[in-house]
């Protein structure tokens, strides 16, 4: 189970910042760092819970099997869906 949460936070982490917008303005950060962060962990948090979810349904789902990485690429594959629809809606 700890596999599928790995791999959803992964595959999250580096869709964001592979397709986030970063414009590091030292003057912004420094204005409002929890702005910033939240504006970031905003944008993951519900694709890593999507992700998450869907992969916990497969593995609970496929509980018998013996492989050990079950589930994790259901959740590696919705979290990259949906980056991809964020990408092509905004």
């Amino acid at each position: 189970m700890k596999r599928i949460f790995f791999a959803a936070l992964c595959t999250t982490v580096v869709a964001a910042l592979v397709t986030g917008q970063f414009d590091w303005d030292p003057a912004r950060f420094s204005a409002s760092p929890g702005r910033v962060v939240g504006e970031w962990v905003g944008t993951v948090l519900p694709t890593f819970a999507a992700g998450s979810i869907v992969g916990s349904i497969v593995y609970w789902v496929r509980r018998r099997s013996s492989n050990p990485w079950k589930g994790a690429l259901a959740a590696v594959i919705t979290c990259l869906i949906l980056e991809a629809l964020s990408i092509m809606a905004g």
